[in-house]
């Protein structure tokens, strides 16, 4: 796939991409269903919405403007950011576009003492990421809101 960007800002159609991003692959890895996407969809447009310099949005594009992959470094509710909304279209994964958006994402994280996100098991390959930039576990939850059983994680980086 040629004519694949890293941009740094929010563009039109990227909260219905992140959110199919969210849906499809969810409901492939964990049986979530409409309401997962729709929330991922309505928090998103929230936090795109009152976004100010102490957050990050960073996005992979192709040549027709559509959001394939998409990090975020939520800094509202300091001391410590969230990481949040960090997903690749498959077509994507195994090509370093991960490790290259939570680069960006752990370079804005900097002005923080740490930052902390939640992921679920199951999946390996983020988790591995965020252990290879410094996130450790630091709590599992069962959590069953989304009528199938899953185990939260949530992992913290703290800066040195």
């Amino acid at each position: 796939m040629s004519g694949l960007r890293m941009e740094h800002q929010w563009r039109p159609g990227a909260v219905g991409d992140i959110a199919a991003l969210h849906g499809r692959h969810y409901a492939q890895s964990h049986g979530m269903g409409v309401g997962f996407e729709g929330r991922v969809a309505g928090a998103l447009g929230a936090f795109l919405e009152s976004m100010d310099a102490r957050s990050l949005f960073c996005c992979v594009v192709n040549d027709e403007g559509q959001v394939l992959g998409s990090i975020v470094i939520d800094g509202s509710q300091t001391p410590l950011a969230q990481l949040r909304w960090f997903i690749l279209a498959p077509s994507l994964r195994g090509q370093g576009w991960g490790r290259r958006l939570i680069e960006a994402a752990m370079a804005h994280a900097q002005r923080f003492p740490g930052a902390y996100l939640y992921t679920m098991d199951g999946l390996d390959a983020a988790i591995h990421l965020y252990r290879a930039f410094g996130f450790s576990e630091t709590a599992r939850v069962a959590d069953a809101q989304w009528n199938t059983p899953i185990t939260n994680i949530r992992m913290e980086w703290h800066r040195p």
